[in-house]
């Protein structure tokens, strides 16, 4: 292909459906159905990032996650304090902006909810871990482990469990922390589970 070099057939056949999903986004982005179209869009650059970006090693991973959870504490609760609003969730929805922004989070109705609103994730809290699951799959192909015997299933674990934590929370008490910072710590166990 002039100007690309080589293209695979698959990429061939599959620009077209990207294309119109971007567009289609693009018109449709102020109707209230748009956030189907957001989330597309999203999970596609989530899973590009997640096939492009390699951790090399667990230190790198782990060093990752923890300074992940210092930046989530700070933008999200210590900014409240300095700028009188999270920084992390008006950049997050693409709120305070002339222009339109695309939205870096995904997000999802709540169904029961009187008021109409919306849960959302930031990309950065499924993007970091999911880098350390990935890592944790290529590890176990390599190693030629079995799911039982290897570390992807207990990396899915914790980072189910980091998750679920969260909606916990979310439910029961009206309020979460970071999603980050609950996939953090778990991830960090786990990381210090197997490093033991």
């Amino acid at each position: 292909v002039p100007f690309f070099g080589a293209v695979s057939y698959l990429t061939l056949a599959v620009c077209p459906f990207c294309i119109v999903s971007a567009v289609l986004w693009a018109v449709y982005r102020r109707m209230p159905y748009a956030w189907i179209g957001q989330d597309v869009l999203g999970i596609a650059l989530i899973v590009t990032v997640i096939q492009i970006v390699r951790i090399p090693n667990l230190k790198v991973g782990s060093v990752l996650l923890g300074c992940s959870f210092l930046y989530d504490i700070f933008w999200v609760f210590i900014s409240k304090m300095l700028f009188h609003e999270s920084v992390m969730i008006v950049v997050a929805r693409g709120d305070n902006t002339d222009e339109d922004g695309v939205p870096m989070l995904l997000k999802i109705p709540r169904m029961f909810d009187p008021w109409g609103g919306y849960s959302i994730i930031g990309f950065g809290d499924i993007l970091l871990p999911g880098l350390l699951v990935a890592f944790a799959l290529r590890y176990d192909w390599a190693a030629r482990k079995t799911l039982q015997s290897g570390y992807f299933l207990w990396s899915m674990v914790a980072y189910g469990s980091g998750s679920s934590d969260n909606l916990r929370r979310l439910e029961s008490h009206g309020w979460s922390r970071p999603t980050g910072s609950s996939l953090h710590r778990a991830l960090h166990a786990w990381n210090f589970h197997i490093t033991r």
